[in-house]
C-alpha cells in the first residue's frame, strides 16, 4: 500500500508541475498580448495622425488653387486691379488657408510627440552605443596597425589591407 501512496504523490507532484507550467505560459501570453496591443495602438495613433496631415495638405492645395482662380478672375476682370488680404472673395480663402496651416502644424506636433516617446529614445540610445563601439574598434585597429608598421612587425594580420573593388559581372546575352 505504501507504493500506491508514492505513486499518487508522484502523480500529484506531476499535476502540480504541469499546472504551474501552464500558468506561467498563460501569464507570458497575456504579457505578450498586452505589449502587442500597446504597440498596435501606438502604430494606429501615428497612422491616424499621418492620414489627418495628408488630408489637411490635400485641402490646402485645393484652397491654393481656389485662391489662384479667384485672384485671376479679379485681375482679368479689371484692368488696373490690386489684390490684398481684405479683397472680397480672397479674405475668406486666406482665412481658411491659415486655419489649415495651423491644423497641419498641430498634427505634426502631435506626431513629433509620439515619435519622441519611449521607443524612439531607446532606438537613439542603441544607435549611439553602436556608433561609439564602432568608432572605438576602428580607432583601436588603426592604432595597432600603425604601431605594427612602425615597429616593422612581421605580423600582417594587424595591418589592414585596402578593400578590393570588383566590377559586377554582367549577365551573358543569349
Amino acid at each position: 500500500m505504501a507504493t500506491k501512496k508514492t505513486d499518487s504523490d508522484k502523480t500529484a507532484v506531476f499535476k502540480k508541475d504541469v499546472k504551474d507550467l501552464l500558468d506561467k505560459g498563460i501569464k507570458a501570453s497575456k504579457k505578450g498580448l498586452k505589449k502587442a496591443g500597446e504597440a498596435l495602438s501606438e502604430f494606429g495613433d501615428v497612422s491616424v495622425i499621418k492620414i489627418d496631415i495628408a488630408k489637411y495638405k490635400a485641402k490646402l492645395e485645393k484652397k491654393y488653387t481656389e485662391l489662384g482662380k479667384s485672384c485671376s478672375a479679379i485681375l482679368l476682370g479689371k484692368k488696373a486691379a490690386s489684390i490684398t488680404k481684405k479683397t472680397e472673395g480672397v479674405d475668406a480663402i486666406v482665412a481658411e488657408i491659415d486655419k489649415l496651416n495651423k491644423k497641419i502644424e498641430a498634427e505634426e506636433k502631435k506626431l513629433k510627440e509620439k515619435g519622441t516617446g519611449k521607443k524612439a529614445a531607446e532606438t537613439k540610445e542603441k544607435a549611439a552605443k553602436t556608433t561609439k563601439t564602432t568608432k572605438t574598434t576602428k580607432t583601436t585597429k588603426t592604432a595597432k596597425a600603425a604601431k605594427a608598421a612602425k615597429a616593422g612587425s612581421a605580423d600582417k594580420t594587424l595591418v589592414a589591407a585596402p578593400a578590393k573593388k570588383t566590377a559586377a559581372k554582367k549577365p551573358k546575352e543569349v
